[in-house]
């Protein structure tokens, strides 16, 4: 399959999985037995963050190769669809976990998959994923229309103490890179907010902001942030 991408991000991303896919196995991965929202496996909230998703429409933004969406769908009964821009996630994905009842992958751009959405979804999340990577607001807003009454918005991002880069008002992207499989380097945009500027802009789409977790590192450090959110 061969996709011309021009996005920076959408790039990086895509030939971050193409290596990955070259590396992994073709059979279908185990199920996870949690969900992770920081970089260090066992550190940090599990599913139950995003409270009851037995049966309701989850979607996760930046899905990867699938892992949390398909702990949700397969450990907690939710109907999940995994929405990521580059396709060699998706492939990957959809090889992990494609087999799940309830479980959808799509190849997609998240904020124009929101703008045509066709039904309203309970819980929307983002794990180092689509949050950080395109315009906050444009998304956050995006997802407040979306959203069911007392749905459930999470993301978790770089701690803005920890971005090695300059807080700002979240309206203008940062250069920064994404390190391949290869050890390579791939230059990709980032929005970087401050602590209290990404939870000013989730509030400005009228959500309310219910949580914020701040994950250390093993010293200690601000390492990621965790913020939940919620439709009245």
């Amino acid at each position: 399959m061969s996709v011309v991408v021009t996005d920076p991000n959408a790039a990086a991303w895509q030939a971050h999985s193409l290596q990955r896919l070259n590396a992994e196995g073709p059979e279908p991965r185990e199920i996870p037995n949690r969900m992770e929202w920081t970089r260090t496996p066992g550190q940090g909230p599990r599913a139950e963050l995003l409270g009851h998703v037995d049966g309701r429409m989850v979607i996760e933004l930046g899905c990867g190769a699938g892992h949390n969406i398909a702990h949700l769908v397969a450990m907690h009964g939710a109907i999940g669809t995994g929405l990521d821009v580059a396709w060699g996630q998706v492939q990957r994905a959809r090889r992990n976990y494609g087999h799940l009842r309830g479980l959808l992958f799509t190849i997609t751009d998240a904020c124009t998959s929101l703008e045509y959405a066709r039904r309203p979804f309970d819980v929307c999340y983002s794990v180092f994923g689509v949050v950080g990577l395109v315009p906050p607001l444009e998304l956050f807003s995006l997802v407040a229309e979306n959203l069911a009454p007392r749905g459930v918005l999470a993301f978790a991002v770089i701690h803005p103490d920890l971005a090695g880069q300059t807080p700002d008002a979240g309206d203008t992207p940062q250069p920064d890179s994404l390190q391949l499989p290869d050890g390579k380097q791939a230059r990709i945009l980032r929005y970087v907010p401050s602590r209290d500027g990404w939870l000013g802009l989730v509030e400005k789409t009228g959500l309310t902001v219910t949580d914020v977790l701040d994950i250390a590192d093993s010293e200690g450090a601000p390492e990621t942030l965790i913020v939940t959110a919620r439709k009245a």
